[in-house]
């Protein structure tokens, strides 16, 4: 089945209307369409470079935004996924109240078995952490009481009286180095009016999570990150330099359990004054008026270079979408594992993730033989079936079955996909 994605044409007509009539003896009416030529010629010029230059200006923002909008897809997906990390054992808690240290480690526990940036998890009843894991190394912060720590208090208590996750930091923390902490309000009933217990709070390591998001890989640009404690982009820097927000950056907003961020960048150096290309167009205006006999045929070289730059900028555009379809659906998923098929062609790709959940090594191909193969005998034929369902309707891919890892594990894989029309009309599912 074909897909064809139109998008409306667009058409300009320039027209130019003169009259004039010869003043001077030894004025010919010749010369009226070389005057008007001559003006088309310099008008074009300044128009074009000034064109020139908002396009470059605006693609070069473009292509900053497209790999800023990735380090922000990350952080938000780090952030949420390590969230959601502790959420179980905050039900848990909140049913058994008099859960002592050891209860509390074997629970705490299981959440480090996977990927994340988690530091360590506090339990604080009435506000006193007396649990904690792990221990070594934060045997220090047992005792801590949030209600005279000047720099926990206000965070804490704003997540017992609103009942919800407040997400702050970065924070020094007691046993050294920086954090984000979420606070997570335990009561013993989910009715109002139940029982306060204390708050759960999950560090999540700055460190980490700067360096697993790409924040600190060396990039082709500066950025910064604003609005400490979730508290957008009024709130303070806590990342980056303050020159970078002068230098008209761009900014995309990072969306947390509890509040905002904001991330700005631009490249490194500051943006270009000039566009590489600004004496080819000066070039081609001086020839014009060289041959002013053709007017017509420069003024039309002009302006389909402008129409080439705004084709390449709404290019750009589409790829952003792209991008940005792609990032969402990735965070809809609570950042598990990303894949996508190229139903015209059947090429197969899966990311780090993807490869991790099916226990097949991380260099390679991968095909429908190998998701096959990967696949627990029981549930082989159902799961093959659903997902040509999808393909050959190309309707909503929604499955759940389990797979064998290499060592006999078995894990369960709930699975989620949407055919896309891309800009060629090609569809995919991903």
């Amino acid at each position: 089945m074909t897909h064809r994605c139109v998008r409306p044409g667009q058409s300009q007509v320039i027209s130019i209307n003169s009259a004039g009539k010869a003043g001077h003896k030894f004025f010919k009416p010749s010369f009226i369409p070389v005057l008007i030529a001559l003006v088309v010629v310099v008008s074009g010029a300044i128009f074009a470079e000034w064109q020139n230059k908002r396009v470059f200006h605006q693609s070069e923002r473009t292509e900053v935004l497209n790999k800023v909008s990735l380090i922000r897809a990350r952080l938000e997906g780090n952030i949420n996924a390590n969230i959601q990390l502790v959420r179980g054992l905050v039900s848990t808690i909140a049913t058994e109240p008099d859960i002592d240290q050891a209860r509390f480690a074997e629970l705490a526990g299981s959440l480090f078995s996977g990927t994340h940036q988690l530091r360590n998890v506090a339990g604080a009843p009435d506000l006193v952490i007396a649990q904690m894991y792990p221990m070594q190394g934060n045997e220090s912060a047992i005792g801590l009481d949030y209600r005279i720590n000047d720099a926990q208090r206000a965070a804490a208590l704003q997540a017992r009286d609103s009942r919800e996750l407040v997400m702050a930091g970065p924070v020094d923390l007691v046993q050294g180095g920086t954090g984000f902490i979420g606070r997570f309000p335990v009561f013993t009933s989910t009715e109002q009016g139940g029982a306060f217990w204390g708050i759960v709070s999950a560090v999540v390591d700055t460190e980490r999570l700067y360096a697993n998001s790409g924040l600190t890989a060396d990039l082709p640009f500066d950025v910064a990150l604003r609005g400490k404690d979730g508290t957008g982009a009024d709130g303070p820097l806590f990342y980056g330099s303050e020159a970078i927000l002068e230098r008209d950056p761009v900014t995309a907003e990072i969306v947390l359990p509890h509040g905002t961020w904001q991330i700005a960048a631009t490249p490194k150096g500051g943006w270009t004054a000039v566009p590489d290309n600004v004496w080819t167009i000066r070039g081609f205006a001086l020839l014009a008026g060289l041959l002013v006999a053709v007017p017509m045929l420069v003024v039309g070289g002009l302006l389909n270079e402008r129409y080439g730059h705004l084709r390449e900028l709404h290019e750009s555009e589409i790829a952003l979408q792209r991008v940005s379809r792609r990032l969402e659906l990735a965070l809809e998923a609570s950042q598990v594992g990303v894949w996508e098929n190229d139903l015209s062609n059947e090429r197969l790709f899966w990311d780090r993730r993807m490869r991790e959940l099916y226990d097949v090594p991380s260099e390679g191909d991968v095909n429908y033989k190998t998701w096959r193969d990967c696949l627990h005998p029981h549930d082989v034929e159902r799961a093959v079936e659903e997902f040509y369902d999808a393909i050959n309707n190309l309707k909503p891919y929604r499955s759940q079955f389990r797979v064998v890892h290499t060592d006999g594990a078995v894990r369960t894989i709930k699975a989620m996909g949407s055919v896309i029309c891309e800009s060629d009309g090609s569809p995919r599912i991903l």
